[in-house]
């Protein structure tokens, strides 16, 4: 998420694009980690929803006095592997994970949010298989 609070440096932001890139292939390739790169969505199962998760330490955080400090960015790809595609995955939704430090309820709460956009992706684009046979 960028906001005039947070300053990521023009290298690390292309170190983050080709980052970012890897993982796609590396997840293409079968390679991830299980639970700490990828985790299936236990509230969906049946569906074949999965999680792609990476952390990046590359944001510059700028509190209102002037502090500066470099914060951990949780990045999560919401993708399915449906049985009928055999050779890609569906990126559903990418978003930032919020975290709030003093309320894990909260956490969980916003990241649910965004695994019900994922979801509600996965149902639109099912009945034509997402465009891809």
């Amino acid at each position: 998420m960028r906001t005039a609070d947070r300053r990521w440096n023009p290298y690390a932001w292309a170190m983050t694009k080709s980052e970012f890139t890897n993982v796609l292939r590396r997840a293409e390739r079968g390679d991830l980690k299980p639970v700490d790169e990828v985790k299936e969505i236990q509230r969906f199962p049946q569906e074949f929803l999965y999680e792609l998760r990476w952390l990046y330490d590359s944001v510059e955080h700028v509190d209102a006095d002037g502090s500066r400090v470099f914060m951990p960015v949780h990045v999560r790809l919401y993708h399915a592997e449906p049985a009928v595609i055999t050779d890609a995955l569906i990126g559903l939704h990418l978003h930032e994970k919020v975290i709030d430090p003093l309320d894990a309820a909260r956490t969980r709460a916003l990241q649910n949010a965004e695994i019900e956009v994922a979801a509600r992706s996965y149902w639109a684009g099912h009945h034509s298989s997402w465009g891809i046979l």
